[in-house]
């Protein structure tokens, strides 16, 4: 999984992305989505 370290908060802005979890902890298809989106 690739690492997600931008903390840019303009490269996000008019995206949403719906995050899953199970357990307490995110889907990793969460952070691809989110790269995706950017």
């Amino acid at each position: 999984m690739a690492d997600f370290n931008n903390t840019n908060l303009a490269d996000f802005s008019g995206v949403w992305v719906f995050c899953e979890q199970r357990q307490g902890k995110l889907q990793p298809t969460v952070l691809e989505l989110i790269s995706e989106a950017r």
